[in-house]
């Protein structure tokens, strides 16, 4: 399994990834690991179920179909970032962080 791992405000992600088949496993992670949110990408749309008490569904969905549309490949995206008391702004930026992991993570599939 590859990785990207990144750091903001001090609040470290690591992103994972292997090819199964044609298509790929994506996991997002950050501070205590669960699963909060599971999107597919597939034929440039994307579907996400959320466990009940998460909000990791926004990045998951939209990143799912981000990685599908970009590269082709049918994209399951598991994400689960859990850190105590984050204030709004700190959530921004670990989906700007987010987003920036999965275009280097495009940039690696195109390659």
């Amino acid at each position: 399994m590859e990785f990207i791992e990144k750091e903001t405000g001090g609040r470290k992600l690591s992103l994972k990834w292997r090819n199964i088949g044609d298509g790929l496993l994506v996991t997002l992670t950050g501070g205590d690991e669960h699963i909060g949110a599971v999107a597919v990408g597939n034929s440039g749309a994307s579907s996400v179920i959320t466990l009940p008490g998460h909000r990791d569904d926004e990045i998951a969905h939209r990143q799912a179909g981000r990685i599908n549309r970009k590269t082709g490949n049918d994209t399951v995206f598991l994400v689960g970032i859990h850190f105590n008391n984050i204030q709004p702004d700190e959530i921004s930026k670990i989906c700007d962080t987010a987003e920036l992991m999965v275009d280097e993570l495009i940039d690696i599939i195109e390659e």
